[in-house]
């Protein structure tokens, strides 16, 4: 049922198994997940928070309550989620990236970078992650690093985010490649037509190469 889509159904499935069993620890997260996903949140929890009195070590039930948490802006809370799922699976690259994301929330960007590289080195890095990280290098003013970063989100990922290039972009006017910045703000232009912010870069750039017809 779970597999279908059907969750209602699944849901009733995972609670008579609970009635047969009330100490299967999986009934409990499977049933949780459920109830998070359909925005049942407080029964989410106490689903997750049985199974941990029932299996204390199962780090895949602290991953799941920490992304509840993190959905109910408990960012204290999933953080120490996380880092018990890490404690007790310490190979678990999706609890590292959970808890990056939330370290970037926080503003605790060195964490942030530790966690997401982590994550990457694992191999559990997904768009969100790498945008992530990038953001952080960027407050950092790592610079070649953030453009590592979207250049993978941009060619990996095949993103159409405009976004993605004016940020790229904006890199490399930093580094005074106006070439390079020119090539992505056109890019951003074609995936979102007449956006001012861009419009405003690129004239810039051609401002400083003294193609003032182009600014214009």
């Amino acid at each position: 049922h779970e597999k279908m889509g059907n969750d209602q159904l699944a849901i009733t499935d995972y609670s008579s198994a609970i009635k047969i069993n009330p100490d299967f620890a999986d009934s409990h997260i499977s049933r949780g997940r459920l109830y998070s996903k359909t925005n049942q949140d407080q029964l989410a929890l106490t689903d997750f928070t049985k199974a941990i009195t029932l299996d204390v070590k199962n780090a895949e039930v602290y991953y799941q309550r920490g992304l509840l948490y993190r959905k109910m802006k408990k960012e204290y809370e999933a953080l120490a989620d996380f880092g018990n799922a890490i404690k007790y699976d310490p190979n678990m690259g999706k609890a590292y990236a959970e808890r990056g994301k939330v370290e970037a929330d926080q503003k605790k960007y060195d964490l942030a970078i530790g966690d997401l590289s982590k994550a990457v080195t694992l191999n559990a890095a997904d768009e969100e992650v790498y945008r992530v990280r990038a953001m952080c290098f960027t407050v950092q003013g790592k610079n070649e690093e953030a453009i590592a970063d979207y250049s993978t989100i941009i060619n990996i990922y095949k993103s159409n985010d405009s976004e993605m290039y004016r940020l790229r972009g904006d890199l490399f006017t930093k580094q005074k490649n106006y070439p390079a910045a020119i090539k992505d703000y056109t890019k951003a232009l074609t995936l979102k037509k007449d956006d001012v912010a861009v419009l405003l870069s690129r004239g810039n750039c051609y401002y400083v190469q003294g193609k003032t017809k182009f600014m214009s």
